[in-house]
């Protein structure tokens, strides 16, 4: 049951990707990443514009509550465009099974990542469409930007983000105050570094109840440990080869680093941090963790109330960076046959109107780069009323400078990281075991091709 709501929870708290299909250009690796030049050049020309009626339907993977609180306020403005829902995950099957009862939506929201929509072959670019339409990309989150056109070996604008997740520390002032401990400053990240020294100052037992002075996520066991390596924005396969990359780049090593003297503090893991998360049950002190942690209807209700919010820690070397992020792209189908018209829908989305009512509830973090708007974050959510919201926005979400790697699923560093915590191995030990490991799963993979 606790998988369940922290997959749950993280589904919607990140704003991670899902399903669809893009007219598919091969990578030279299999992937198929983006669409065309050509074709989509020629696709994006689009006819005058009109004011006939127009439905417009998107694959939404959430409940119509959401649907309609993001998409009916645009259906409204533009008057002559009806914009309606059908409710599909943005999985490789549940997009088929759609497909296959005759619907061709227009837009796809992908909940599950970009890999299904460009295994279906579905996505259209783009770049002509907004230059067609006078859109000004510089208006949208530059990370964001970033991130969806990383997914295409041209930098192609591979769709428009519907928001993100925001990841910062937490802390919990009783214990803070329970240890003789200076609150985190609220406006500077922390260094890793400095933040492992006071992680250890208030990892101990006290009256019979075992406090941790630190915790990634649910026991700081798998993905949720992963933020000091996010700040790195680091491909662990070269996307062309397949070739694993864990051993060679240094950064790797640094977090790994890292991670062995974090997890060398005494009790910091154990049985009795296993699938657990201790912030919620006022036992951590501090907690890296996603914005929905206060939104969310779990641990001791109490803790909310003496808590409140820091910057996410930094690398020293790199104190601009903070991890980087996704989103659940928003992408035009190929078989649209209203493509200017969902264009106006997406473009529509990201307008200061509507970004302001999405932000207001903490629906979603901010698509858009003005910092007025996105001083409107969790305005309206009771649980962050008195607290540091602003530390979500203090540093940056570092900027990939490379394509994401198709293969790089078949890397499961955060499944590695229960094993490592619970090991005796080195580090360079460690990378080269796993490094073999994620090889063999890459080359089973691309003789199935």
């Amino acid at each position: 049951m606790l998988v369940a709501i922290v997959v749950i929870f993280m589904l919607l708290t990140t704003a991670c990707s899902g399903g669809g299909s893009g007219t598919g250009k091969s990578s030279g690796n299999g992937a198929q990443q983006g669409t065309d030049k050509t074709n989509a050049g020629e696709q994006a020309q689009q006819p005058a514009p009109s004011t006939d009626p127009v439905t417009i339907t998107i694959a939404f993977p959430w409940e119509e509550e959401i649907f309609n609180s993001r998409f009916k306020p645009i259906e409204k403005k533009l008057g002559n465009i009806t914009i309606k829902r059908v409710g599909a995950a943005g999985t490789n099957e549940a997009l088929q099974e759609l497909f296959a009862t005759g619907a061709e939506p227009d837009i796809i929201i992908g909940n599950h990542g970009f890999k299904p929509l460009f295994d279906l072959d579905v996505v259209e670019p783009l770049d002509e469409l907004m230059k067609a339409n006078n859109f000004d990309e510089s208006i949208l989150d530059p990370s964001l930007v970033a991130y969806l056109r990383a997914q295409d070996p041209d930098g192609r604008m591979m769709g428009f983000p519907d928001g993100q997740g925001g990841q910062v520390l937490f802390y919990n002032k009783e214990i803070f105050d329970l240890f003789g401990v200076p609150y985190p400053d609220p406006d500077k990240s922390m260094t890793w570094d400095e933040l492992l020294g006071l992680a250890a100052k208030m990892t101990v037992e006290r009256d019979g109840k075992k406090y941790v002075g630190l915790e990634f996520g649910w026991g700081s066991m798998d993905s949720d440990a992963m933020v000091p390596l996010n700040e790195l924005a680091l491909n662990k396969t070269d996307p062309d080869t397949g070739e694993v990359l864990i051993t060679k780049d240094p950064g790797f090593t640094k977090y790994f680093d890292w991670m062995k003297k974090f997890y060398s503090i005494p009790g910091i893991v154990g049985e009795h941090t296993k699938g657990k998360s201790l912030f919620t049950m006022k036992q951590a002190a501090m907690a890296v963790n996603w914005n929905g942690i206060l939104t969310g209807d779990w641990g001791d209700k109490e803790f909310k109330k003496n808590m409140d919010v820091a910057p996410v820690p930094v690398w020293a070397d790199a104190p601009e960076n903070g991890p980087i992020v996704g989103t659940s792209p928003m992408v035009i189908t190929t078989f649209s046959k209203h493509k200017n018209e969902a264009f106006k829908v997406l473009a529509e989305y990201m307008s200061d109107e509507n970004q302001t009512n999405i932000l207001k509830d903490m629906a979603s973090g901010p698509a858009v780069s003005n910092p007025e708007i996105r001083k409107m974050y969790g305005t309206n959510v009771e649980a962050y009323a008195d607290k540091n919201i602003g530390a979500f926005f203090k540093v940056w979400p570092v900027i990939p400078e490379k394509r994401f790697s198709f293969w790089d699923q078949y890397v499961d560093i955060g499944a590695s990281l229960g094993s490592f915590a619970e090991s005796d191995k080195d580090v360079v030990t460690f990378l080269r075991k796993l490094s073999e490991e994620s090889d063999k799963k890459i080359k089973e993979a691309m003789a199935a091709k």
